[in-house]
């Protein structure tokens, strides 16, 4: 009997953005992530028999040990590429990671599979096809395989080395809460079925391909309104502008999903749209209710004023201003909760709203970052306090490898 023990190690995306739903369903993503060193270890023993058979124990209550099971389906695939060979193979999985998490914890575990039974077997797969295997598995293999820091692309199956940076990151999850990237992918799919159909592009090669900056066309087209703003526009401006509204900051003429909104307090979450006669028609009247029912969605309070209320009533106008913007709380870091773009993860910008521990996480630590499509957030060079009902572990750090035996 031969027998190898593979150190598995978590990952972190330090960016995750959406950028097409594909022909097959799943999504393809634009990703920066980062392996760290939170391990799960694969103890595997094999032997040589009559027949195949691949059997998993572990240490862990929370995941499956049949055919279910990652590491199960990776070394079947594994086993299918060797000709008339039979054997079985024991694994024993201890886990470290948690389940759901958005950590990689299933696909380490799957490519430390691949890993170390082609180790255990001399290595009869070179590393391309490794990777081949890796991508048919899922999402997250090839860069558990790789390791370090990799921009990631397709599924995520597709890396690009970048150089490494050393730094100290640290985690928080709540106990109870694991999500699946099925329903995170979901939730984000839902949300964006809401939106007008012009942020949905054609993708080279079938799907459509999202929006999650600002287009090129949407800033000259910001910058044109900016140089023409209407008369009644300019007159709002002149007493809001630079921080008037005690202390608090408006923008003009800003996008906003596929919007661009007349002024936009973002630490407020205050929207002022200001309109003229042709607004009176049924179809501006459709499109503005349209406009505002995705503002209210992801999370901005709307205000419309007529031109003629600006030129006849601005006292008034600017009184019911500064009564919203007192009533209204300000966001950590002036995100808030839903502005895509605000968001490094847009995962997170799809489920935030949905779980109130999440938005715990953000109100208590407005910098940190939720990883992948779990229910993970991280910090870099930032110590999480320990609270009841959340997991927490400080004081990691990046890694330039992957999976490895030890």
């Amino acid at each position: 009997m031969k027998q190898i023990k593979i150190q598995c190690p978590a990952k972190v995306n330090l960016t995750l953005k959406v950028v097409g739903k594909r022909e097959d369903g799943f999504h393809n993503i634009d990703s920066i992530m980062q392996t760290i060193d939170l391990f799960d270890y694969l103890t595997i023993s094999f032997e040589n028999s009559d027949k195949t058979e691949i059997l998993l124990s572990g240490n862990s209550d929370e995941i499956p040990y049949d055919k279910s099971n990652l590491v199960y389906k990776a070394a079947k695939l594994f086993l299918s590429q060797l000709e008339n060979q039979n054997y079985k193979i024991s694994v024993y999985i201890e886990k470290n990671i948690p389940i759901a998490a958005g950590l990689a914890g299933g696909s380490t575990n799957a490519a430390g599979m691949l890993y170390g039974l082609n180790k255990l077997l001399n290595e009869p797969l070179s590393r391309k096809e490794l990777h081949g295997l890796c991508a048919k598995l899922g999402s997250d293999l090839n860069l558990c395989l790789e390791g370090g820091r990799q921009k990631t692309s397709g599924r995520g199956e597709i890396l690009e080395q970048l150089p490494f940076e050393d730094f100290e990151v640290s985690l928080i999850k709540p106990i109870n809460l694991g999500i699946s990237a099925k329903e995170a992918y979901t939730k984000f799919s839902e949300k964006i079925e809401e939106m007008p159909p012009t942020l949905a592009l054609p993708l080279k090669g079938g799907g459509e391909r999202y929006s999650h900056k600002y287009s090129k066309f949407a800033k000259d087209k910001s910058i044109e309104l900016r140089k023409n703003m209407t008369d009644a526009e300019n007159k709002l401006w002149h007493y809001i502008r630079k921080e008037q509204m005690n202390g608090n900051k408006f923008r003009r003429q800003q996008p906003i999903g596929p919007y661009i909104v007349d002024f936009v307090c973002q630490p407020k979450k205050l929207v002022l749209e200001v309109d003229g006669g042709q607004h009176n028609s049924d179809e501006c009247m459709d499109f503005d209710n349209k406009r505002t029912t995705y503002l209210n969605n992801v999370g901005y309070t709307v205000l419309r004023f007529w031109n003629n209320e600006i030129f006849d009533n601005i006292q008034g106008i600017l009184e019911r201003i500064n009564d919203v913007l007192n009533s209204l709380p300000t966001r950590g870091g002036g995100l808030g909760w839903g502005a895509r773009d605000s968001f490094p993860n847009d995962l997170e910008w799809a489920i935030i709203d949905d779980y109130v521990e999440l938005q715990n996480i953000k109100k208590r630590y407005p910098n940190a970052i939720m990883s992948g499509s779990g229910s993970t957030y991280f910090g870099i060079d930032m110590i999480f306090d320990t609270h009841d009902g959340f997991w927490v572990k400080n004081n990691l750090k990046a890694i330039p490898y992957g999976v490895k035996e030890v």
